[in-house]
């Protein structure tokens, strides 16, 4: 029995693209006035007037979604959406939290340099943990952290 042949081999292309510039730039010399020639270039250079076609003079309407853009901008400006109404500036909550904090911490290290169980050490863990934390505190709270 014969194999069969291989199927002809399929190509696969991007099919080309299917759209129309509708907001061209305006400030760019009309593309029927620009030389594509080397005497074009050479009558532009030597200040030859080029005048532009009577098709790309014709202004383009504008496209229906600014039309839409500039209604809702009308209206909304109508309705005082643009006005800048000045806010009152919160309260820091950064202070509270800093005394809080910092109660919470030197009561803790307090309470390790003169609680119950004192000696030497203790007194001395303590009392370096209230000034350690007090400075950390400190530097992280008004030097690195934005007020909130």
């Amino acid at each position: 029995m014969r194999d069969e042949s291989d199927p002809p081999r399929k190509l696969y292309r991007l099919k080309a693209p299917e759209f129309e510039a509708v907001n061209a730039p305006t400030d760019l010399p009309p593309r029927d006035a620009t030389p594509t020639s080397v005497q074009g270039h050479l009558r532009a250079a030597n200040g030859a007037p080029v005048s532009p076609s009577p098709a790309s003079a014709v202004p383009k309407p504008d496209n229906d979604v600014q039309a839409l853009l500039r209604d809702e901008a009308a209206r909304r400006r109508a309705a005082g959406g643009d006005a800048i109404v000045p806010t009152p500036r919160r309260r820091s909550r950064r202070a509270r939290d800093f005394w809080l904090l910092l109660l919470t911490a030197n009561g803790f290290f307090a309470f390790a340099a003169f609680g119950p169980y004192r000696n030497t050490m203790t007194f001395t863990y303590g009392v370096a943990g209230m000034i350690f934390s007090t400075i950390s505190l400190v530097w992280v709270m008004w030097f690195v952290m934005d007020d909130y």
